[in-house]
């Protein structure tokens, strides 16, 4: 299966929600097993990419993180307008944790 995965509160200074997604990002690290992928997902700014890296290094996910000026903007208008569908940048998913949500599922 192929799990898609919104870290984009990563590109930000950790918080609480920063705290909980990387918490929940490293839990299904260990239940896929090396069974199923795991996609980190996000648009990000220049800075927010740098922050981003250093904090996924140690897991094992497929990247299709965005670099975009103005990285929360775009996030914020892409999650209200839904447009272009995810899939445009990661491809096909079985299933996402992200905004907007991608197409349904070819295996629903």
């Amino acid at each position: 299966m192929r799990i898609a995965y919104d870290v984009t509160p990563l590109s930000h200074p950790r918080t609480g929600v920063g705290n909980y997604i990387l918490g929940a990002l490293r839990g299904m690290v260990e239940a896929a097993g090396g069974e199923h992928e795991l996609v980190a997902f996000g648009p990000v700014s220049v800075r927010g990419r740098r922050r981003l890296d250093q904090t996924l290094a140690d897991l094992p996910v497929s990247r299709r993180v965005v670099t975009v000026p103005f990285g929360h903007a775009v996030r914020t208008v892409w999650s209200r307008l839904g447009r272009p569908p995810t899939e445009r940048f990661l491809g096909p998913v079985e299933t996402g944790w992200f905004l907007p949500p991608p197409r349904p599922s070819a295996r629903r």
